[in-house]
């Protein structure tokens, strides 16, 4: 294993042992009211870490939490949290279809309120199915990071920076647009984000997008 990959793996060892704290305190009632107790950071974490079934079952436990704060929120623009947190809950519970359901809302809520150019709204819009919608706001996110670097073409902007988060996210969003399933396994963010144990890749959303 690659002093990188030990390194990961005891800063998620460490966040684990934080949450599990953190979700005692919560079921104890000691955390302060209105605090996130942390399921759905659980169960990234514990994604990561390869725990797949348990990153289920907290999933789950996110799931339920958020919903019922979106339910219970009264104010239309302050259920844009509590919408993004309930879609990526569904993701780690491994249910697709609630995922792409909420996630269409969310990028309702968010484009209403003024966020259309969000990059949550382009990761929301991806798991959706919007693609081109996914593909214009990182488009314009990586123009901005160009723009910021004094740079003026694209191209050259990626030779120079090929590991620039919203490039990575643009080559994505592109390749599941076009079906073109080498281009989105050759992108970095995917190798980044979906490579499993053993060499093995989750390719239930690659799947669902290029079939």
């Amino acid at each position: 294993m690659r002093p990188a990959d030990r390194k990961f793996r005891r800063e998620l060892d460490t966040k684990i042992a934080r949450l599990e704290q953190r979700l005692a305190e919560y079921r104890s009632g000691d955390l302060t009211p209105g605090q996130n107790p942390g399921f759905d950071r659980m169960a990234e974490a514990l994604f990561l870490r390869g725990d797949w079934s348990r990153s289920k079952e907290f999933g789950k436990k996110a799931s339920d939490y958020w919903r019922l704060i979106f339910d219970n929120t009264a104010e239309d623009a302050k259920k844009c949290e509590p919408v993004f947190h309930l879609g990526s809950a569904h993701l780690f519970a491994d249910d697709l279809d609630a995922a792409r359901d909420v996630f269409s809302k969310g990028v309702q809520l968010y484009v209403k309120h003024g966020m259309a150019g969000s990059d949550d709204t382009g990761y929301m819009a991806a798991v959706a199915g919007d693609l081109r919608r996914a593909e214009v706001v990182f488009h314009a996110a990586v123009v901005a990071d160009m723009t910021a670097q004094g740079m003026g073409d694209l191209k050259l902007f990626g030779k120079r920076f090929p590991d620039t988060p919203r490039l990575l996210k643009l080559h994505f969003v592109q390749g599941l647009a076009r079906k073109d399933r080498p281009l989105v396994e050759g992108d970095l963010l995917y190798n980044r984000w979906l490579l499993l144990r053993k060499g093995k890749r989750n390719y239930h959303l690659l799947d669902a997008a290029t079939s």
